[in-house]
């Protein structure tokens, strides 16, 4: 699901563009099972297309004819808390074991440790230590020799951007590090991140290693390449040409090369998307008139959002569904934007309206809302001009609207399903609670409203005692806690309430603390 909402966010891999990594003598190495090489890690700067070149290499590995045994990837995100630490790399990988074909060993292997420690093997302080051991049983499983079979069979393991696993990545380091040295082990690594001396370090890559290093600067003339090949096909889009004959694809093609910048994909990326927002007829004036480092075109986008708005309060539901994307822990679904933002108070046009505005930051891709790039995230939690309070002062207003939405939303028997005459707004028959529109829509606020407080560090007129959190802790904590009980996150509520606690206790709000 990952690749396809990524590929639905960055645009799917473009034939060459991407395809002639394939060729390469590195990867040819790599992917032969037969070969000693265990490890391939592909590095280069930010906005390289290495995501995409991870995509154009899972398609070759996926296909039928490609003598892939067993594969298994992960795309980790920094702005995603769900795919940003060593713990979900292991459990997303595990998950894919799990479900190759005729490999029910490894769903057994997970259900007994599960019968045996409960949750607890996945999520907490002492996931890795249960997970790590519980991947390496697994990966002898899928290695197994098959009856009949000369060879045991390759697993193969894809993990796109490794430097943006911010939580564990030594502990993942090693652990790949120590997995490739193992000739015993049938199983090929490939990761992707930018050339950091960390990640350099970790995986102990040596001429005399199992391991080989693919650097995409000793590659640039192929990079520029595909990205002479992306600007075509963007503008054929931005042209909406029928032909490569139309003067106005020719015109535009022109002036993205004019600013290739880097020769980076993430540049004629935001240029292009600039240029999307602007009228046809007026497009070419707009290209020229663009900047082309990355801060500049953030700025010119967040000006347009506010020239564009037709009136202040539509400036204001940008503001807040900008606010909702950069500072939320994970990639927000549409239904859970619409709620923190407002925008569900709108007609459906206008709501349409507001997203079409801050498309130049993220786009909504599979009914959930994901940002072009960490950059985009960067530029909005510490340089914006809409966001002038702070990073903090962004957590506080997200709690507020996580406040405002349970406030409206909870309610008991949420998601009906001890009632068969079920009230929830567009909900269909037979849809399980966390399906029903009324609990997605809730679902973020639900999970994640004490975590914004928290790191907020206000005390504010909502905090004190009579105020928002206290009326909220009064009316609907009970619901609140049905919520989670009905969509399995009961064994969180002691850590959330312990985080609550604390931060009122520095509060001295005695109220609330009774």
């Amino acid at each position: 699901m990952d690749k396809l909402r990524i590929e639905n966010t960055k645009g799917p891999p473009l034939g060459d563009a991407t395809n002639w990594i394939l060729n390469t003598e590195d990867f040819q190495t790599w992917k032969n099972p037969k070969s000693n090489t265990r490890l391939l890690w592909i590095h280069g700067e930010a906005g390289i297309g290495k995501t995409m070149l991870v995509c154009a290499i899972l398609d070759e590995l996926s296909k039928p004819d490609a003598a892939t045994d067993n594969l298994a990837f992960f795309f980790c995100e920094r702005n995603n808390e769900t795919t940003r630490s060593a713990d979900a790399v292991l459990r997303g990988l595990l998950f894919m074991l799990a479900t190759q074909p005729e490999r029910p060993s490894v769903i057994k292997c997970i259900r007994d440790k599960y019968n045996d420690a409960g949750a607890a093997i996945f999520k907490g302080p002492n996931a890795w230590w249960s997970l790590k051991p519980l991947l390496s049983e697994a990966l002898g499983l899928v290695g197994q020799t098959q009856r009949g079979a000369q060879s045991a069979p390759v697993t193969y393991i894809v993990i796109d951007a490794l430097d943006e696993c911010e939580v564990g990545l030594e502990h993942l380091l090693q652990l790949i590090s120590e997995s490739s040295s193992n000739a015993t082990l049938p199983v090929k690594w490939l990761v992707t991140s930018r050339g950091t001396s960390i990640i350099r370090r970790g995986l102990r890559i040596s001429t005399a290693g199992p391991g080989r290093h693919l650097d995409l600067n000793d590659y640039s003339a192929k990079v520029s390449e595909a990205v002479d090949q992306y600007i075509h096909h963007r503008a054929l889009d931005l042209a909406k040409a029928k032909s490569e004959n139309d003067q106005l694809f020719h015109q535009i093609r022109a002036g993205l090369q004019r600013k290739k910048a880097k020769g980076t994909f993430l540049h004629v990326a935001l240029v292009a998307r600039e240029l999307a927002a602007v009228e046809l007829g007026k497009r070419l004036d707009a290209l020229n008139k663009l900047v082309f480092d990355v801060k500049s075109l953030y700025r010119q986008a967040e000006e347009r959002i506010r020239d564009l708005s037709e009136n202040e309060d539509t400036g204001i539901f940008c503001q807040r569904a900008l606010s909702a994307v950069a500072v939320a822990y994970r990639p927000l679904r549409r239904e859970e934007l619409h709620a923190l933002a407002g925008l569900d108070c709108l007609e459906s046009l206008q709501a349409q309206t507001i997203i079409d505005l801050c498309e130049p930051f993220f786009v909504i891709g599979s009914g959930q809302a994901s940002l072009i790039h960490d950059s985009a995230q960067k530029y909005l939690q510490h340089d914006s001009l809409l966001f002038t309070e702070g990073l903090r002062a962004e957590h506080h207003h997200l709690f507020s609207s996580c406040l405002e939405v349970m406030g409206r939303l909870l309610r008991c028997n949420m998601g009906c399903l001890s009632d068969s005459r079920c009230q929830c707004p567009g909900r269909k028959e037979g849809e399980q609670p966390e399906e029903c529109p009324t609990v997605a829509a809730a679902k973020y606020a639900c999970d994640y409203w004490i975590d914004h407080l928290v790191a907020s560090g206000q005390h504010s007129h909502e905090t004190r005692d009579e105020g928002a959190l206290f009326g909220f802790l009064q009316s609907k904590f009970l619901y609140w806690l049905e919520y989670l009980a009905r969509v399995g996150r009961m064994g969180s509520v002691l850590s959330l309430w312990g985080k609550l606690v604390e931060f009122v206790k520095v509060g001295l709000r005695r109220e609330l603390i009774q």
